[in-house]
This record gives C-alpha cells, sequence and structure tokens, in this order.
C-alpha cells in the first residue's frame, strides 16, 4: 500500500505536467494565444495583396455604414483566396487563405450590415497572425492594425486614412477607445 502511495505521489505531478503544460492550438500549425508565425510563399504574397485591396474597399464601405459593393469586394476576396490556396496548397498560408476565403463567401451572403461586420470580422482574425508575425508586412502594404476597446474587434485600416471603427452600428455613436495594435518581436 506504501508502495503504490509513493508510485502515484510521483507520478501525479508527472501525469499533471504532461497534461496540463502543453500548449493547445485552435487548430494545427496555428497558435492564436503567441501568433505563431505565419509563412507564406513568395507567390502567394500577390494574392495577398489582392485580398488586402479589397478587403480595403469593404472596410470602407463599413466604416461609412454603406452595404452598396460588399457582394463584389467579397467575390474580390473569395477569388484572390482561392488563387492563394492555389498556390500555397499546404501549411499555414493555405490555412490563412482557406479561412479567408470562407469569410469572404459569408460576407457575400450576408443579408445585414452586422452580418456583413461579423464575417470582416472572421477575415480580419484570419489575417492578423500573419501580421503580427511580420510587422514589416504592415508598414510595406501600407496598413495599421487597430483594435476597439469597448467590443475586441479588430482590423486592418490603410494608413491615410482617417481612424473609424467599421463595426459602430451606430451613425451618432462611434467607438470611443481603439487602440493600434502594434506587434513586439523580440
Amino acid at each position: 500500500m506504501v508502495k503504490i502511495y509513493s508510485i502515484m505521489k510521483g507520478f501525479l505531478p508527472f501525469l499533471f505536467m504532461l497534461c496540463c503544460t502543453q500548449k493547445i492550438y485552435a487548430h494545427e500549425g496555428h497558435d492564436h494565444w503567441t501568433y505563431a508565425p505565419v509563412c507564406i510563399k513568395k507567390s502567394t504574397f500577390v494574392h495577398l495583396q489582392s485580398v488586402l485591396k479589397a478587403y480595403e474597399e469593404v472596410y470602407h464601405l463599413l466604416a461609412s455604414k454603406e452595404s452598396d459593393g460588399i457582394e463584389a469586394s467579397a467575390k474580390k476576396i473569395m477569388e484572390a483566396a482561392q488563387e492563394g490556396i492555389q498556390t500555397e496548397r499546404k501549411g499555414d498560408g493555405c490555412y490563412m487563405m482557406e479561412h479567408v476565403f470562407l469569410g469572404a463567401r459569408e460576407l457575400q451572403r450576408a443579408e445585414t450590415i452586422q452580418d456583413a461586420r461579423e464575417a470582416f470580422a472572421s477575415i480580419t482574425s484570419e489575417l492578423m497572425p500573419f501580421f503580427i508575425s511580420w510587422p514589416n508586412q504592415l508598414k510595406l502594404n501600407a496598413v495599421k492594425l487597430y483594435r476597439c476597446k469597448d467590443d475586441g474587434y479588430s482590423w486592418l485600416q490603410p494608413e491615410d486614412s482617417v481612424l473609424v471603427c467599421p463595426y459602430t452600428s451606430d451613425e451618432l455613436t462611434s467607438c470611443k477607445h481603439i487602440e493600434e495594435v502594434k506587434p513586439n518581436h523580440k
């Protein structure tokens, strides 16, 4: 009995360490807690830029509380993401492009401006790890990453644009607590 107790006493901390200290990933290849680097091929970069161009169109439409044109911009995002998927084929870049495509499909199907905002948020959440991984890409693509402290949503916005939260639902109100997300790498 004492021998079993001694073995269990040494085994339980080992079991706890083994089970409870491992990182748990949301899906293979991505660590949403620490933003493991998301890498894409150089050939995929051109498709990412096309995604960003159409993403900016959607941003401007949502920021101005308009929905006309969102469906066409969503289609552009889908087409660019599909090209990225064909170029990437596997890995983090492929995963990112697949989920950008899915978000764009939801954006295209959005029936209300709120549905469009939710789809836009999902696209942003898929693009964020790339820009967190490679902060120089923010500057290279002339965009900044912002987050609304009130609702927790993030978005990419052209550097030269007036700061406007695309998630604000009422024209009379605007986000009061917006912060620029500045990736910090060691």
